[in-house]
């Protein structure tokens, strides 16, 4: 973790393609930490000779954080909770 030059905080993330479902828990550690940022990046770094696993990584990100709840699933978290 560090700030880059315009004050960002930036968390670095070294990847292994193998340690795909251990990224997944990573994130959900993340969120609370993150979630006090007002301003942050995550960077995904690779090796060179495992490249071709960034997009799912990426994908991963997408799915946990950025995919919203659908409609059904958002009544049955309500029908849970109340």
């Amino acid at each position: 973790m560090g700030v880059d030059a315009v004050g960002r905080t930036v968390l670095l993330c070294v990847l292994m393609p193998e340690a795909l479902d251990e990224f997944r828990s990573r994130l959900a550690r993340l969120v609370p930490v993150l979630s006090r940022i007002e301003c942050w990046t995550l960077r995904l770094v690779l090796p060179r000779e495992h490249a071709s696993a960034y997009d799912s990584y990426q994908r991963m990100v997408h799915e946990e954080w950025e995919t919203p709840f659908s409609e059904r699933t958002l009544e049955e978290l309500n029908w849970y909770f109340e």
